[in-house]
């Protein structure tokens, strides 16, 4: 029973960070960390430690969410659980790299999860898993996550996305839909890099639609990022731009509510 009650707090706090509320969140990942721990439950402390950790980076607070990640791992959890959990590690690290080293211990963190792909749990109650195709997006997403642009790979992100959705499934519309908006995030951060303004700016705007129809905000930070970005070019003051600025502030505003 408290294994349920545990993967309970876990997936309620999923839920709630998708839809704003972070306060609920927070609290229902930080009940599950305390209870698995006490309880002895490794995956479901690592699991809960891994959703702490993603809650921390979703809020663009990525070196802090290396700390439960790196416990996580730790722990020394099931392959289903270290993998998906080293690859956010890696991506948290890429997110503050300054430099080429940096961003080869990230990608070395990533590609040390790929040895993790085909595990999965034996029953619904773990629910942290790394499948071949989010590995690609991890990488790709990896590659494209420096504030520097000399660190970014554009090319190689690119390629990874198209694999990834030469392998994605398409039986469920909910996870395809997930999958298109990450994929449109990173495609737009390739052709802002390539000053392809116009691109980069539908598919930041398709991103933000996708995130609204799932009512989820966690990718938010990084459109922010990418119109910030579009601001600053010469493509700034057409109207396309100012309709993502505003699509954006939406979006945000919910978030503000609900917090």
């Amino acid at each position: 029973m408290k294994q349920l009650l545990c993967a309970f707090h876990i997936r309620y706090g999923h839920i709630a960070r998708e839809q704003g509320f972070e306060k609920s969140a927070l609290d229902h990942f930080k009940k599950a960390v305390i209870l698995a721990h006490e309880e002895g439950y490794t995956e479901l402390e690592a699991s809960a430690l891994h959703s702490y950790g993603a809650y921390l980076f979703d809020r663009g607070e990525f070196k802090a969410s290396l700390k439960p990640l790196k416990s996580a791992i730790d722990l020394k959890p099931a392959p289903f659980v270290t993998g998906c959990t080293l690859a956010l590690s890696g991506f948290a690290q890429a997110c503050i790299a300054c430099s080429d080293d940096e961003v080869a211990t990230a990608m070395r963190t990533i590609d040390a999860a790929e040895k993790t792909i085909g595990y999965e749990p034996d029953n619904d109650i773990n629910q942290v898993v790394l499948t071949p195709e989010g590995f690609l997006l991890f990488k790709a997403r990896t590659l494209m996550a420096s504030s520097q642009k000399k660190l970014r790979s554009p090319d190689t992100a690119e390629d990874l996305v198209n694999e990834m959705t030469r392998q994605m499934r398409t039986d469920a519309k909910r996870h395809v839909a997930y999958r298109k908006l990450e994929s449109n995030i990173v495609l737009s951060q390739v052709w802002l890099d390539r000053d392809y303004y116009p691109i980069a700016t539908t598919l930041a705007q398709e991103a933000l639609k996708i995130g609204e129809e799932l009512e989820s905000d966690i990718h938010v930070q990084f459109v922010d990022s990418i119109y910030g970005n579009l601001k600053l070019s010469s493509y700034g003051r057409d109207m396309e731009v100012a309709k993502l600025g505003i699509q954006l502030a939406k979006s945000k505003y919910a978030h503000i509510l609900n917090d």
